[in-house]
């Protein structure tokens, strides 16, 4: 399971440093990925990161806490928060509690114990929500068209738009976007429908950044839970438009996405031998002379995820290159791209894409020459 991850806003330096160095994140399976000194950086930090718990104090210049918990609510994948306040603010921090994404409330000076049982409940509760998400569930008739009537059409609407994207022709993308979900409408197709076709082009986008520049930074929230908590069409559609642009922009500015000497060369490794069931951070970095540990965090500053995150996105986008040819089996499939256990495979490939390996493999080479879609 990949470390969770924690935000940490103060304008206390010394509150910042002490929750950092001084609790034993790997024991809740947490990473501290950021600290912030008021609400604003740390508002800016978590639109463009993954954050899963945000833990900030309620006074702080330029954005105060609870301001911050304005402007948090309804933001798509939106993290879990734990208020820091002082007995002044106790009657803030109670009635906060209350609105739901605030989970407790610790007040200063902090204590050590309430802290590591506040964090204990809440990496349960994570764990639990995380548990629930799903792919949207399709009934019998539309899983069919899905899979059969519409695959091809699927196919050729993402390509295009992944085309147009490669050529840094956003407007175009997204016209072609509008295009497809327009005629999704016109079909009469639920909701259920649009949000895996959304959720499908968003993974796909995403493997845009991983093919041309070794990065799947671009969806740093999880596009699956994301779209999960969307209750209306509207906001599904511009969620993929932004998706589509934040693409673009990486096409048209690579120099964004320079990558160091060292890291250039472990992508260039882990690329080249991603089939070696043996393949290891710890491997790795002593081939290149690095301790693991520093390794590991070098990865995840340059390239946005961490090790195994990365290396397991490479082999399901290899698998599904091969899941095209219907003479190769799942077993096959799985030793070809670095998995020896076939059902760990299928796991993991139904958590990226939301299908099983066979029943992706049934969509991409068994659909109705059809396109009107």
């Amino acid at each position: 399971m990949n470390q969770l991850s924690v935000l940490i806003a103060d304008d206390e330096r010394i509150v910042r440093d002490g929750l950092t160095q001084h609790v034993d994140w790997d024991s809740y399976d947490m990473d501290v990925s950021a600290t912030a000194e008021n609400g604003q950086i740390a508002y800016d930090y978590i639109e463009n990161n993954r954050v899963d718990l945000l833990i900030t104090d309620i006074h702080m210049p330029v954005l105060d806490g609870m301001r911050l918990l304005e402007r948090l609510d309804g933001l798509p994948g939106a993290p879990l928060v734990i208020l820091i306040s002082g007995f002044s603010d106790f009657s803030y921090a109670q009635a906060a509690v209350r609105s739901g994404i605030v989970q407790d409330y610790i007040l200063k000076p902090l204590d050590l114990d309430r802290i590591h049982v506040t964090l204990g409940k809440v990496r349960d509760k994570i764990l639990r929500d995380n548990s629930s998400v799903q792919f949207p569930v399709l009934d019998e008739t539309e899983w069919e068209l899905y899979t059969s009537y519409h695959a091809s059409a699927i196919r050729t609407i993402q390509s295009e738009i992944i085309e147009h994207l490669e050529l840094g022709e956003v407007d175009e993308a997204v016209d072609r976007f509008d295009i497809a979900i327009d005629a999704c409408r016109s079909h009469d197709l639920s909701y259920c429908f649009i949000s895996r076709f959304c959720i499908e082009l968003c993974l796909n986008v995403s493997e845009l950044a991983l093919r041309s520049f070794g990065l799947i930074t671009l969806l740093r929230n999880d596009p699956v839970k994301d779209i999960a908590v969307l209750r209306h069409e509207t906001e599904i559609v511009e969620y993929v438009k932004k998706t589509i642009s934040r693409a673009g922009e990486t096409v048209r500015n690579p120099s964004k996405s320079h990558l160091s000497p060292v890291i250039q060369r472990v992508l260039i490794d882990i690329n080249a031998n991603y089939s070696d069931f043996t393949l290891s951070l710890n491997g790795i970095a002593e081939a290149n002379r690095l301790t693991a540990s520093y390794l590991s965090n070098r990865f995840k500053v340059e390239v946005g995820v961490n090790y195994i995150k990365y290396l397991n996105g490479l082999r399901i986008r290899k698998a599904k290159e091969h899941l095209h040819n219907p003479t190769l089996k799942v077993f096959m499939v799985s030793k070809k791209v670095g998995y020896e256990d076939v059902r760990y495979f299928s796991r993991i490939f139904r958590k990226h894409t939301g299908y099983t390996p066979t029943e992706y493999q049934k969509a991409v080479t068994h659909f109705s020459s059809s396109t009107d879609f």
